[in-house]
């Protein structure tokens, strides 16, 4: 599911996500984000399939860590 998706569907009440401030500029006037506030800082994991070799997610893996 790509992030256009993704919005379209918390636009359409079907559901809430959670997402890094890096993408409030595209969610639109549809959808309002909130910061969450009173937590510790999480770490945020990347997840694919275990039997993947597609260039692009090694690459996105060797960019993330």
């Amino acid at each position: 599911m790509g992030l256009d998706s993704l919005i379209d569907l918390v636009a359409t009440g079907q559901l809430v996500a959670v997402v890094g401030d890096s993408v409030v500029d595209r969610l639109g006037g549809h959808v309002t984000a909130v910061p969450v506030t009173g937590i510790a800082p999480h770490d945020v994991l990347l997840a694919w399939p275990s039997d993947s070799h597609d260039p692009r997610i090694a690459n996105f893996v060797s960019l993330a860590g």
